[in-house]
C-alpha cells in the first residue's frame, strides 16, 4: 500500500492516511521539513534530526515530547558515563580529541535517528488518538504542552541535563581516584 496518497479533488495530501494539515498542527514549525522527513520514515526509510542528535533530550522537551525527553536523558546519562569510563583507559592510547570526536559522531547518529523516529511515532500516536473525532474536538484534544515547540521546557530540561552531567562527572572523577589510587601499579 501506497504511504502518501492523494485525493481525486487534488488538494489533499496524506501520510499515513492522516492530512498533512494535520500533522502540521501538532508540528507547527518547519512543517516542510517535517512532511519530507515524516514521508521517508512512512517508506521505511531512515532519516536523521540533526537537532535531536546534537541536542537529544533538550530538543525532545523543546517539542513536546517530557516521555522521550526523559528517555533521552536517561539514554544520554549511560551512554556518557560508559563513554567517559570508556576514555579514561583508552587517553592513553589516543588523544583527547579524537576521542571526543567519536563521542560527538556516536551521539549525533545514534540520537539523530533515535529522535527522528520518536518525533515520527509522537505526531502520528497524536492522530491516532483522535482519528475519528471531528475538528472542535481534536483542538480540545491537543492541549499545547504536546504540539509545536517550547523553548522554555527546553530551558527546563537544559538545567536538568547539566545537574546530571555535574552528577555523573563527580562519580566518575570518585571512581578514577579510587582505581588510580588502589591499583597504582597498573596506572603508572
Amino acid at each position: 500500500m501506497e504511504n502518501i496518497l492523494e485525493n481525486p479533488d487534488g488538494y489533499r495530501e496524506y501520510i499515513l492516511d492522516f492530512p498533512l494539515e494535520d500533522i502540521h498542527s501538532i508540528v507547527q514549525e518547519w512543517c516542510g521539513r517535517y512532511d519530507r522527513k515524516f514521508r521517508k520514515l512512512a517508506a521505511e526509510q531512515r532519516s536523521i534530526n540533526y537537532a535531536a542528535g546534537f541536542f537529544g533530550a533538550v530538543w525532545a522537551a523543546y517539542r513536546g515530547m517530557w516521555k522521550n525527553a526523559f528517555i533521552l536523558l536517561g539514554l544520554e546519562a549511560l551512554y556518557s558515563f560508559l563513554f567517559n569510563l570508556a576514555a579514561f583507559f583508552l587517553i592513553r592510547l589516543y588523544p583527547e580529541w579524537q576521542l571526543r570526536v567519536l563521542f560527538w559522531g556516536l551521539h549525533l547518529c545514534i540520537f539523530g535517528i533515535l529522535g527522528e523516529k520518536m518525533y515520527f511515532n509522537h505526531v502520528f500516536g497524536l492522530l491516532r488518538s483522535v482519528k475519528n473525532r471531528t475538528a472542535s474536538m481534536k483542538e480540545n484534544i491537543f492541549p499545547d504542552r504536546y504540539c509545536g515547540t517550547h523553548s522554555g521546557y527546553a530551558l527546563l530540561m537544559m538545567a536538568l541535563r547539566i545537574i546530571v552531567n555535574l552528577f555523573l562527572a563527580i562519580i566518575i572523577n570518585m571512581a578514577a581516584a579510587f582505581l588510580v589510587f588502589s591499583h597504582p601499579v597498573f596506572f603508572s
